[in-house]
């Protein structure tokens, strides 16, 4: 039992009966060094705290008073003990009391095996703050080496873990004025001129919960009636509470500017003066190069986030009719990346990031219970072959052979009109959500823009879209989208659609099995479409949408920076250049 006492126990535990020894019989510094091994603690203990139990409890304190001191405060205890053992009569009660104590030990040992990981911290930290009490000795610096190792151990995950892990993941986020982000927020009701913001921004920007029970979709949680403008917010406060955000800037490989372009546009749209629409942007460039982040890199590990297009910053009229800002087309945003709902994917400083849906899951079963859901209604058949979502738009000519050909084939396609007294449906998630959920097809044609919305509320509902041109997604979603489009999309070139009947015909050619194969793809790519909930980023078990763009833009940040080196070796530093 012994040899098991010192194997298991002392093995793992020896620096803590230190503590103990230290403490609580009152050992001296100076003598714990020569107690750094398992068997000479177990010789320790057996000679002093067994015998100090013995005595307490069997011979009484007038034993101790006849020796003149505590058996604990001798040093090796072998004045008590020739006397303990020479009593006959105490025989059977040291062995029975020895063979208790042990018993004792090893279920103590078992127990401290067993602590969980928030115990041990607890015991850790208290033993920590006996150590710094004490006067420092060598055996005491190695007990604190051991501390402050177990002490890196935060939520179950150690410190060097972390750092293997977010190795080429590390983001620094500026703490911008209030005026940049924040600032706007408290005039919430003046972000757009078309609608009230105000409840579109609660909830870290998910906007209000969908509390009707159509579809079934608040039992399953997560589901909100999210502005598709609301990317930026939703980005920054999911940022807070990402896993490798840290507060040294050298140490990160990109640095985030959270700056709400997108809200600070669009609070200006209809001024008349220029002026005031391009104020924001000079301000914050001017802000930005006074800071020794920028400095030290020009801007090319910065990066920001819009939720709005690229053409709505890209003014080069100063007329007053003209549309939008200029912040795309001043100098300091050139060398930083930009992260849009559309991009000029031409451009290798802009990227496109998903537009945002109805679904924020905070849990990895929320998202598997969709999943689920999806797999269950393609099994089912969907009652329709095409679902259209939209509207008419003025000198669109692609949007209008669609909408033609879709009126056409009542049978199978079935349409939501955007435009006059029914326009108002468009805006309720549960029509556009039941419309994408029992077609198996769902016609995306260009509007005002290259990009929609409609294009990932249709991939979130397991509806299969299908593209008129390379622009809507292909080129724009590079970190979100796989590879091969044919995987989980179609593809109609707009000067296909001169013959009529041409969407019908094309999709009713298209065998089961490749319908079936598009579908568990789209199911598959729900995760890192879907923008989880921001309140829980960090313990999701799961890469989101804002996951993965992150990881696209450290990676593309890194490959800048290796260019950059291999560059400045070479004497050759890379010069901003005007856009032809």
């Amino acid at each position: 039992m012994v040899a098991v006492i010192q194997s298991r126990f002392l093995g793992r535990h020896s620096w803590r009966l230190l503590l103990f020894l230290k403490r609580d019989t009152g050992t001296a510094p100076n003598e714990l060094r020569h107690c750094s091994s398992p068997g000479i603690v177990w010789r320790r203990l057996r000679r002093t705290t067994c015998l100090h139990v013995v005595n307490s409890f069997f011979l009484g304190s007038a034993a101790q008073q006849q020796n003149g001191k505590s058996t604990l405060g001798n040093d090796r205890g072998c004045t008590m003990a020739s006397w303990f053992w020479s009593c006959s009569c105490g025989c059977w009660m040291v062995v029975t009391v020895m063979a208790t104590w042990c018993l004792v030990l090893l279920l103590v040992s078992e127990y401290w095996i067993a602590l969980d990981k928030a115990a041990e911290t607890e015991i850790v930290a208290a033993a920590a703050s006996y150590i710094i009490s004490t006067r420092e000795t060598p055996s005491s610096r190695l007990l604190e080496r051991r501390l402050t190792a177990d002490k890196r151990q935060i939520g179950g995950v150690r410190a060097g873990k972390r750092k293997t892990r977010c190795r080429g993941r590390y983001v620094y986020m500026y703490t911008l004025p209030a005026s940049f982000n924040r600032g706007l927020l408290e005039q919430c009701d003046r972000l757009s001129v078309w609608t009230n913001m105000c409840p579109h921004i609660a909830n870290a920007g998910l906007g209000q919960p969908l509390n009707d029970v159509a579809l079934d979709l608040t039992s399953r949680a997560g589901w909100y009636a999210t502005n598709q403008f609301s990317a930026e917010l939703i980005f920054h406060e999911s940022m807070k509470g990402y896993e490798c955000l840290t507060s040294d800037w050298k140490r990160a490989t990109a640095i985030y500017v959270p700056f709400y372009a997108g809200f600070e546009m669009s609070r200006h749209v209809g001024q008349k003066n220029v002026s005031v629409r391009d104020e924001a942007g000079k301000r914050l460039g001017k802000w930005l190069q006074r800071q020794e982040q920028w400095k030290a890199s020009g801007g090319r590990d910065h990066f920001m986030v819009s939720g709005r297009i690229t053409w709505d910053f890209i003014r080069s009229s100063s007329s007053p009719e003209s549309w939008g800002n200029n912040l795309l087309l001043l100098p300091w945003t050139r060398n930083m990346s930009v992260l849009l709902i559309e991009a000029r994917p031409w451009l290798p400083n802009e990227h496109g990031i998903p537009y945002p849906t109805y679904f924020h899951p905070s849990t990895a079963s929320q998202l598997q219970s969709w999943q689920q859901r999806l797999r269950h209604s393609f099994r089912s058949r969907r009652r329709r072959l095409i679902g259209f979502v939209g509207a008419v738009k003025a000198k669109n000519l692609v949007r209008d052979r669609v909408f033609d050909q879709c009126r056409k084939s009542s049978q199978h396609c079935r349409m939501l009109d955007c435009q006059g007294e029914s326009g108002g449906e468009c805006h309720d998630p549960h029509r556009v959500m039941e419309l994408f959920l029992s077609s198996t097809f769902c016609l995306q044609p260009r509007g005002d823009s290259f990009t929609r919305r409609s294009t990932f509320d249709s991939l979130l509902a397991g509806c299969i879209p299908v593209f008129f041109s390379e622009y809507s997604a292909y080129s724009q979603y590079a970190w979100n989208l796989p590879a091969d489009s044919s995987s989980y999309s179609v593809l109609i070139p707009e000067s296909e659609l001169v013959m009529d009947g041409v969407i019908e015909t094309r999709l009713l050619s298209i065998e089961v099995e490749e319908i079936q194969r598009m579908q568990e793809k789209i199911v598959e790519m729900v995760p890192e479409l879907s923008y989880a909930d921001p309140r829980f980023q960090g313990r999701t078990e799961f890469v989101d949408a804002f996951g993965a763009v992150v990881r696209g833009v450290t990676r593309l940040v890194g490959e800048k920076k290796k260019n950059v080196s291999l560059r400045t070796k070479r004497k050759i530093l890379p010069r901003f250049t005007e856009e032809p």
